[in-house]
């Protein structure tokens, strides 16, 4: 997999392409309830023979009048969100975008590391109209790419993989990331494929209904993003301690089958269980990156031992050892496809095998573990050590995995001769 391939030393401020559907996630009304209802038709000219697709968009001054007759000035909405919270309920209200959420989108067109993409099954020009009775202005509309994907199954995939490689044709050296806001579970799935597919990029996805985007949490979630990106955590430790605790409960979510997933695409009726988590963590794909790997490695501490972590420059091992175990501990931590192909607690013994290399934990359970897991990576990527792990714990666990033995001044380098 391209995940062990990451380079390291260049991750930066990351890059972040929004995929994001219009109605039902930035609006309050889901596409087959929007298409069907009586101000949308009005929007049109003729006698609307055959789909919505076919007929014709009315110019754009009569669309902007229609809207502002059926629904008044929406700038009051932007100054006074409970004047929206009074209207929200009334008849039709549902083809518009909540004022939270209108910001949050303008907000992520301010910054130049994002690119907005909106892939709907409604008509581009209509959305682009609506985006204007909203107060997107002509240079804002001008960044969001709009694409009417149709109605083919798979279509939002197709569209997702053509909009990456526009983005990045080449594969990333550098951190980036892919925020995928759909209210249809399965073209949410869908696009999840088309990225971890790509296999370079870092994913997020939450799982939300129908008019239910949380744009305080997506903020959030991009706010850890860029924190992620940029934060030196053995350099800057007291930047880490929101983004510890996030991955710490992310690290409680849990891990979708593919008979789940299968499920899920004929099932939008509600998200997992899992939603009581930031959803920025609840569902997301991580490639490798130290910074992220130095969270989990403290969850899986706290959660592993019953004494305090040391921290992190007490351990023997030199910042080259410690970051590579972090990484191993990460990718296995993150990976949800079997790369592995164990189970959830042969999982969970061989991350908490590989934290006790970084405390006085370590014992023979943890030895057994290792040398399961170096087989495992050498079996599915012979050449993992030399990209993913130091040259010495490379050495290491080619030795566990070879079943050599390894001397006391060894495990003393890792385990402080409690082994």
């Amino acid at each position: 997999m391209s995940h062990l391939k990451l380079d390291q030393q260049s991750i930066s401020t990351p890059q972040i392409l929004i995929l994001s559907d219009f109605d039902g996630t930035m609006t309050g009304m889901e596409g087959k309830s929007t298409v069907t209802n009586g101000f949308y038709k009005q929007l049109f000219n003729g006698g609307q023979l055959g789909g919505f697709r076919l007929w014709a968009l009315k110019n754009s001054e009569e669309v902007q009048s229609k809207f502002k007759k059926g629904f008044g000035d929406y700038q009051r909405y932007l100054n006074n969100p409970e004047a929206w919270e009074e209207d929200k309920d009334s008849e039709y209200y549902g083809l518009l975008i909540p004022p939270k959420v209108v910001k949050f989108y303008k907000n992520r067109l301010k910054d130049s590391n994002t690119k907005l993409v909106i892939l709907t099954r409604n008509r581009a020009d209509y959305v682009i109209e609506v985006l204007k009775y909203h107060g997107f202005t002509e240079d804002e509309l001008k960044q969001i790419k709009t694409e009417a994907v149709g109605n083919q199954s798979g279509a939002k995939k197709n569209f997702a993989k053509q909009v990456m490689q526009e983005t990045w044709p080449d594969e990333q050296k550098k951190t980036k990331w892919v925020c995928i806001y759909d209210d249809s579970s399965k073209d949410r799935e869908s696009m999840k494929v088309a990225v971890k597919e790509r296999g370079d990029l870092n994913l997020i996805a939450p799982e939300f209904n129908p008019a239910e985007l949380n744009t305080e949490e997506c903020e959030e979630g991009i706010r850890t993003i860029l924190q992620l990106a940029s934060s030196q955590p053995t350099k800057n430790p007291d930047k880490w301690s929101e983004a510890i605790s996030k991955l710490k409960a992310r690290k409680q979510a849990p891990i979708k089958t593919d008979s789940q997933v299968t499920a899920i695409e004929h099932d939008s009726s509600s998200p997992s269980d899992s939603s009581e988590l930031p959803f920025y963590w609840r569902d997301t794909e991580l490639v490798p990156s130290s910074s992220d790997s130095a969270s989990l490695r403290s969850s899986s501490n706290s959660e592993s031992s019953s004494t305090s972590s040391p921290d992190f420059h007490d351990c023997y091992l030199n910042e080259k050892d410690k970051e590579a175990i972090l990484q191993l501990i990460h990718t296995l931590g993150r990976e949800r496809d079997s790369f592995f192909c164990m189970n959830k607690d042969r999982k969970e013994q061989k991350i908490e095998a590989l934290t006790h290399l970084l405390t006085k934990d370590f014992c023979a359970s943890d030895y057994n573990s290792l040398s399961a897991l170096a087989k495992d990576i050498l079996k599915v990527h012979p050449e993992a050590n030399k990209g993913l792990l130091s040259n010495r714990v490379g050495d290491l666990l080619t030795r566990f995995a070879q079943g050599k033995h390894v001397d006391d001044e060894e495990r003393s380098c890792f385990s402080w001769g409690c082994f």
